[in-house]
């Protein structure tokens, strides 16, 4: 995959998370964060790229542990985990699409560093 296609990809992925937590009712804090980790990742500062990088990682590690939290909590939690994924049929396929949206951060970020 180019370089450029690569970086199509994630921003396109990095929106549909930002569009999902804009139709959840507690999660829009998570918004100017990855909007900021978004532009780290895609500076041309490679410190600040991992760091970036480093803060989609986080963002997937604080979902898995939403998940944990939903299971263990009450009888409504469906509910709410529900507000999480609106355009994926369950929580495990849109965990599955933000690891993918890691994975391409981190090939982006391989071939940034080979670049240099």
């Amino acid at each position: 995959m180019t370089h450029d296609t690569l970086e199509q990809q994630i921003k396109n992925k990095i929106n549909t998370v930002i569009r999902q937590y804009e139709l959840g009712v507690t999660s829009t804090v998570y918004i100017p964060t990855l909007r900021e980790i978004e532009q780290d990742f895609f500076s041309d500062d490679l410190s600040l790229q991992e760091e970036g990088l480093k803060g989609l990682d986080d963002l997937l590690l604080t979902l898995r542990a939403w998940e944990n939290y939903f299971e263990a909590s009450s009888d409504h939690a469906d509910k709410y985990k529900d507000m999480f994924v609106d355009s994926f049929n369950n929580f495990d396929e849109w965990y599955q699409f933000l690891e993918d949206l890691v994975a391409d951060a981190q090939e982006y970020h391989k071939q940034r560093i080979e670049e240099v």
